[in-house]
């Protein structure tokens, strides 16, 4: 049996596609195939067409249960490993600070346009002082030009940080002395950003329309919450609040993630994958 990709000399069993353009060319070449599975991993299958097209694979590898749960054909979970994992897990986590952080593109479906709302009312709220710091966008962009104009509004200029496109090795630096990170995404097939930063020992709060929930519930389901701002910054006052708390949940949620998403149990999905698919 061989694994491969969908172009190319036609030899394998099994042929995977991933993304809406292979698995529509999938459609084609499945019938050289005994068994075809497509991956499922974009906001795009929130399209009709697009879920259409993948009800035509033998097997869908859904990301999640936020994405099998959208899928009407037959699918399983295979959750993505962050490539970094291992080293991710052996980096210092001890010098926190009250810093609430984000990593990803300045895009509305990311929710990065209601940070400013959360970090109002923890500002309010908490008795300490704490920094919102925002990596991957720019203040140039226009959800970075409208964070920054609604930070002034609310007066917290002070508490919002955009620090752009970082270096790999910064951004990393950055999330291991991040005591909490934040995903408010509309939709977010997994986030392995969210992953990342509870490798590094940030506490993630995350709504329930990020698949990484699946791992993230495992340490403490309050970590999840509905698409409100109130409710994230209620989440995130209770952790910034509680230092003993926080130290706690940084260190199991690590300790889940290692476990969770580790070499061996990602090769038994992938293993019980081939079974479903050639069965």
């Amino acid at each position: 049996m061989t694994l491969r990709r969908p172009f190319g000399k036609i030899t394998g069993d099994v042929l995977i596609t991933e993304g809406v353009r292979p698995t529509a060319i999938g459609r084609l070449l499945a019938v050289t195939h005994r068994c075809w599975s497509a991956i499922a991993a974009s906001p795009s299958i929130l399209s009709p067409p697009v879920n259409t097209l993948y009800s035509a694979p033998d097997l869908v590898i859904a990301v999640s249960s936020l994405v099998k749960d959208l899928i009407t054909n037959k699918s399983l979970i295979l959750h993505p490993r962050p490539p970094e994992l291992d080293t991710l897990l052996k980096f210092p986590i001890d010098s926190k600070m009250p810093w609430v952080c984000y990593s990803g593109v300045f895009i509305p479906i990311k929710g990065v346009h209601k940070i400013p709302e959360i970090a109002r009312d923890v500002v309010g709220e908490l008795r300490r002082e704490v920094k919102f710091i925002l990596a991957g966008g720019s203040q140039r962009d226009t959800l970075g030009s409208y964070i920054i104009k609604k930070a002034h509004g609310y007066g917290i200029s002070d508490n919002i940080k955009i620090v752009g496109r970082l270096p790999r090795s910064d951004l990393l630096r950055l999330l291991s002395k991040c005591s909490v990170y934040i995903q408010p995404s509309l939709f977010d097939a997994f986030s392995i950003a969210a992953v990342e930063a509870a490798a590094l020992g940030s506490v993630p709060v995350v709504t329930k329309y990020v698949g990484s929930k699946d791992v993230i519930t495992k340490v403490d389901a309050n970590l999840v919450t509905d698409l409100n701002p109130k409710s994230m910054a209620k989440i995130i006052i209770e952790l910034l609040n509680n230092d003993l708390l926080l130290r706690d949940l940084g260190r199991v949620v690590r300790k889940v993630i290692g476990e969770y998403l580790s070499r061996s149990n990602i090769v038994r999905q992938v293993s019980s994958l081939i079974i479903q698919c050639l069965e």
